[in-house]
């Protein structure tokens, strides 16, 4: 009778220990996610420290656009997409690769809206940190090569951060707060995984990097992995189309964040990007993402302002460019960003 006691005293005690542990770990739970939802709030270190290390370089700065303010807005978090033409068939062949897709996507904390810059990879641009112009997608070469990295990590860390650099000077100096960059392979692999992309492709598609074959017919359907890299990559067999294919680009996000939102997949983002560590970098921790994706849900991407850069094809020295629209350029600040500006070079 004793030990039936005693197993029945040291019962209720174990049973108390694993709910007291069970309502921790809930309330735990419930303080992270309460906070993740405060975007706001998980950026505000962030940015302080980001801030201050900005401070720190532009008192120290010696480079080329050395005198010019970065503008800075603590109602907005900037981010730089970039999607580099690397995937495994490449890895031997070439030594380096370069960002072909560049998306820049503003949010503003205050209203809720959300801007999305598109940049064809043939634009002719000031390059960051250097004396001259080249195409903006050269920007990684500059930083990878003459950035004064020393280790491997070093050297893509300054490639990021100069192609980051080089489209922050171009909208006039905005303060770009995080990265993130994908390879082919981890794109397509994120797409499959998600189970393919419901969307309308407008006239059939031929990918012509891989010998014209046709990816997709015209009409409503389910792109895997590698139709809805070639859909966003297409631009035919004319090298003046990147135009065309950034505002293909924009529709095709827009797209997959609404079936992503729609499927309660957007909080799973962060963790499947976090599995592809191989074809992604950024500089936000997993908190941050995380952050962001649970942001993103009260997002209405349909009142999203979609922009792309305006300007004309020219051939120089037998190499085609993208000449960016001067004006058209101050134009896009001021109506994204709210504030005048004078290119200094």
């Amino acid at each position: 009778m004793k030990k039936v006691r005693e197993w029945s005293k040291r019962k209720k005690i174990i049973v108390g220990t694993v709910l007291s542990m069970l309502i921790l770990a809930i309330g735990y739970g419930t303080y992270q996610y309460i906070q993740l939802q405060n975007t706001k709030k998980v950026f505000e270190a962030q940015q302080k420290e980001r801030m201050e290390e900005l401070q720190r370089q532009q008192e120290e700065q010696d480079q080329a656009k050395e005198g010019v303010a970065t503008i800075f807005h603590e109602d907005r978090i900037n981010f730089l997409l970039m999607g580099f033409d690397k995937d495994e068939s490449r890895i031997d062949k070439w030594r380096l690769f370069r960002p072909d897709a560049l998306v820049m996507v503003s949010l503003d904390l205050k209203t809720d809206g959300v801007d999305m810059i598109s940049f064809p990879r043939d634009a002719l641009v000031w390059i960051a940190h250097r004396p001259g112009k080249d195409k903006i997608n050269a920007a990684f070469y500059y930083g990878h090569d003459l950035g004064g990295g020393k280790t491997a990590e070093e050297k893509e860390a300054m490639g990021y951060q100069y192609v980051v650099d080089t489209v922050s000077e171009f909208l006039g100096n905005i303060y770009i707060d995080n990265y993130v960059a994908m390879d082919m392979d981890g794109f397509e692999r994120l797409i499959d995984d998600m189970g393919g992309v419901d969307m309308y492709v407008e006239r059939d598609g031929y990918d012509h990097a891989h010998g014209g074959v046709l990816y997709a017919k015209e009409g409503q359907q389910v792109l895997d992995g590698y139709q809805f890299l070639a859909y966003i990559r297409d631009r035919g067999t004319d090298v003046t189309q990147d135009e065309d294919r950034a505002q293909r680009t924009q529709k095709a996000f827009q797209v997959l964040y609404k079936q992503l939102k729609d499927q309660n997949m957007l909080s799973m983002l962060p963790k499947l990007l976090d599995n592809y560590r191989e074809n992604v970098d950024t500089n936000m921790t997993l908190r941050e993402m995380s952050a962001l994706a649970l942001y993103a849900q009260k997002m209405d991407m349909d009142s999203m302002g979609k922009h792309v850069i305006k300007g004309d094809y020219e051939y120089r020295e037998e190499q085609i460019y993208f000449i960016p629209d001067e004006q058209a350029r101050i134009d896009l600040v001021k109506k994204v960003f709210g504030y005048d500006f004078t290119p200094q070079r």
